[in-house]
């Protein structure tokens, strides 16, 4: 099993970024859209994991819900992710997103996980993107108003690779501690 933890996008900030991909996508050479209900941000990729593991994940998941807060967030224009062929909405954080990244590793160094260290919270929007004009022009060409959102969860998923596109199994999501309740 593939396993990663991410924040879900609320459903308006999944349309709205959805539509960019597909405005983006028009004034391409190429490129795959993310589907809408694939669009989110990931907290930490796991990797290929046995199945019995899952519940150890899962416990993880509800020790770093239980301890840390929902974030405030808001998305940033179409760019690049350096060393990655994709086109992404970069995202702007607070310190609890970072908090629950770094909870989320070191929780799983201690159980054995390698988990990559990089952190860039992003929505993937375009995967090998075919370039007409320069990416500069293409930014220029998106509508895009930055969106603000609170991330309020975080999910245990599953990436299943049997189709064109991949296909993300949620198999357990916990609420983040409302801020005013710390």
């Amino acid at each position: 099993m593939r396993i990663f933890y991410a924040f879900p996008l609320p459903e308006e900030v999944a349309d709205w970024l959805y539509k960019i991909s597909l405005a983006l996508r028009e004034k391409l050479a190429g490129g795959k859209v993310t589907p809408k209900e694939n669009l989110h941000i990931t907290a930490a990729f796991v990797g290929n994991v046995n199945e019995i593991k899952t519940d150890i994940l899962s416990q993880i998941l509800r020790e770093v819900a239980a301890n840390n807060t929902a974030s405030t967030l808001s998305t940033c224009p179409p760019t690049r992710l350096r060393g990655a062929d994709l086109i992404c909405s970069k995202i702007k954080a607070d310190d609890a997103l970072f908090k629950i990244n770094s909870d989320l590793t070191r929780l799983l160094a201690q159980k054995g996980f390698n988990v990559e260290k990089r952190f860039t919270p992003h929505v993937t929007l375009i995967r090998r993107p075919g370039f007409k004009p320069s990416f500069a022009e293409l930014k220029n060409q998106a509508d895009f108003q930055s969106v603000s959102f609170t991330a309020d969860k975080i999910s245990l998923l599953e990436s299943k690779t049997d189709s064109a596109f991949p296909r993300y199994i949620t198999l357990k999501t916990e609420k983040l501690v409302s801020p005013s309740s710390k």
